[in-house]
């Protein structure tokens, strides 16, 4: 293979690579309107236990479990942050 076939190929490599990454990426979807759409359930292995636990994201959108132990009879809250 001549060295321009080789430049010539990954110039080709990266512009696809630009162009995908550019676009919405669908799961179970066809039309996706978010960098990552998903039409259907979603595990994350990472937030995976053995009771139902409500989920935060941070400003970075860094998802937290939170505990949401208490007394009966308590009202969860939030400062909105």
């Amino acid at each position: 293979m001549t060295p321009l076939y080789k430049r010539l190929i990954l110039i080709a490599l990266i512009f696809s690579f630009n162009y995908i990454l550019a676009q919405n990426v669908g799961i179970g979807t066809t039309n996706p309107t978010e960098k990552l759409h998903v039409n259907g359930d979603l595990r994350i292995n990472g937030l995976a236990g053995t009771a139902n636990r409500l989920v935060i994201t941070d400003a970075n959108g860094v998802l937290t479990a939170v505990s949401t132990t208490g007394a009966a009879g308590e009202v969860l809250t939030s400062d909105g942050l």
